[in-house]
């Protein structure tokens, strides 16, 4: 006589089985993404959504209606300074504290020079390639203002 065997329960294992494994490469991913974080990712960013790269200031310090808007074009770096009516903030002094590299394997601080009312440039150094962050600051006078700065390149 024949051993009587259910009828689909082999499909009904696999089916827990991919069920199963499924579970455990979501829990093991999101377990990476939370702890393995690229140092482009900012924290700050999630604070200023959509408008992370224009306006950085302090709030309740003097200069904190200034702004600053950082781009890159080519090989400088442009630091756009303008204070709450929009005016350019001339007269002032920009530098650029940078970490290059993944794991901020190497420094770089860069002083920016007016090239304009307002707008402070520097060419960017052959290091600069690749992920750098660090910190903006504008200070004129008793005044001064700071930002996070994000380059890829």
């Amino acid at each position: 006589m024949k051993e009587m065997r259910p009828a689909g329960i082999s499909w009904k294992i696999t089916l827990v089985v991919l069920i199963c494994l499924f579970a455990v490469t979501t829990a093991l991913s999101l377990f990476i993404a939370g702890r393995r974080v690229s140092r482009v990712v900012d924290s700050d960013y999630y604070r200023h959504g959509l408008h992370y790269g224009e306006t950085h200031s302090s709030p309740g310090a003097a200069g904190a209606d200034w702004s600053m808007a950082a781009s890159l074009a080519g090989d400088q770096l442009q630091v756009k300074v303008r204070d709450g009516n929009g005016a350019p903030v001339t007269g002032g002094q920009v530098t650029c504290d940078l970490e290059l590299g993944c794991a901020g394997e190497k420094r770089l601080s860069l002083s920016l020079v007016e090239a304009g009312p307002g707008v402070y440039r520097t060419s960017c150094p052959e290091a600069l390639r690749g992920e750098g962050r660090g910190t903006m600051r504008c200070t004129r006078g008793d005044t001064a203002i700071s930002g996070k700065l994000v380059v890829l390149q």
